[in-house]
């Protein structure tokens, strides 16, 4: 079985009380309907904690998705299951709306001060020392990456709105509201990997499912504050072909719109 063999069938998300999951329901019960054979994953809430040991099939993290699509290519391959499900709920605003310290603490993963976006910004920092970029060309690039997604969204749905100004106020010394993921909303998503087989037999063309062809992760090093200088330093191992690219689309700015 090859990557292409490996789709994802359906993908919901609700945030914030907007959106739906109705498609990854539905998909959900024609596997059912079928007697497929499935394999579930839980994403960990916040309440979990960041260190703590995690049940049988439950996955932590940002890199979560991509973890289990991996781990989605191994099952297919030795015909052990024919979709698997990765869900996740985290009413991070509503549940936190009267006790805000608490979310904070609990997002203070490392060495219990340091936020994800506070080690984010080091590495960002670590990042630019090793490639020799100043900070105002960072922020130049975080600012055209955006429009450039906004204008892709812009052209697709020709009537949403640009966030509120207060996201485009820095909450770091290199990042604003606008560079990063929100954790502070409501979240409930769903994700459904399946073979071309299962796909048919769902009654679902897999032409109108988005094809897997590639997909890799590594991690480097311990997860603290110590591997920043590792992560960065393997970048470095790319052969320079990450230094092209940077000096390319530092010059090019004016064509990602």
């Amino acid at each position: 079985m090859n990557l292409s063999s490996n789709l994802i069938l359906a993908a919901n998300s609700i945030i914030d009380g907007k959106g739906t999951i109705s498609s990854t329901n539905n998909v959900r019960e024609r596997l059912l309907e079928t007697k497929a054979k499935v394999q579930e994953f839980k994403i960990s809430s916040i309440k979990d904690g960041w260190g703590t040991p995690l049940p049988k099939n439950t996955v932590r993290g940002a890199c979560s998705s991509i973890s289990v699509m991996i781990e989605s290519q191994r099952l297919f391959e030795k015909r052990e299951v024919d979709a698997v499900i990765i869900s996740g709920k985290d009413h991070i605003r509503s549940d936190f709306r009267n006790n805000k310290e608490e979310r904070d603490q609990l997002m203070k993963v490392y060495e219990g001060k340091y936020s994800f976006l506070e080690a984010y910004n080091q590495l960002a920092h670590e990042f630019l020392r090793y490639w020799k970029i100043q900070p105002e060309e960072f922020r130049s690039l975080a600012a055209a990456l955006f429009e450039n997604h906004f204008g892709v969204l812009k052209n697709s749905n020709p009537t949403v709105e640009p966030p509120d100004k207060k996201w485009f106020e820095p909450v770091t010394d290199l990042f604003r509201g606008v560079d990063c993921a929100n954790p502070n909303v409501d979240f409930e998503g769903c994700l459904i990997f399946g073979t071309t087989e299962i796909a048919k037999r769902c009654g679902i063309d897999p032409k109108d499912c988005v094809q897997i062809v590639g997909c890799n992760l590594k991690q480097v090093g311990e997860d603290s504050l110590s591997s920043i200088p590792k992560i960065v330093n393997w970048f470095g191992r790319i052969d320079g072909r990450y230094s092209k690219i940077l000096k390319k689309i530092s010059h090019r700015r004016d064509r990602w719109t």
